[in-house]
């Protein structure tokens, strides 16, 4: 999960993103948290419409990216054709991840 997180960290940056990128935390371990650059994580203008250019649909100050849809993202960041099985393989490791 810290490998999706970086890499779409870095794919945003090198479209302009200038907000925050960074793992969720806790029963989210496994969620990408996007946030704005703006006071209380608000998204810029600019910041927004990268997003939505990639299919994401941010909110206020707050984007989530599931695990299931990480490999979307970073394939279309990337300028590719994403690969079924980076999502079957994303969608496998978060139903393995035990939480007892």
């Amino acid at each position: 999960m810290i490998q999706e997180t970086k890499a779409i960290r870095q794919a945003l940056r090198k479209h302009g993103f200038t907000g925050s990128v960074r793992q969720g935390k806790g029963t989210a371990y496994c969620w990408i948290h996007i946030r704005g650059s703006n006071g209380y994580g608000e998204f810029t203008d600019q910041e927004r419409e990268i997003l939505k250019r990639f299919g994401e649909t941010p909110g206020g100050n707050f984007c989530p990216i599931p695990p299931e849809d990480q490999p979307l993202l970073l394939a279309r960041l990337e300028g590719r054709e994403p690969d079924l099985k980076d999502v079957e393989h994303a969608c496998q490791r978060h139903e393995s991840r035990s939480w007892d």
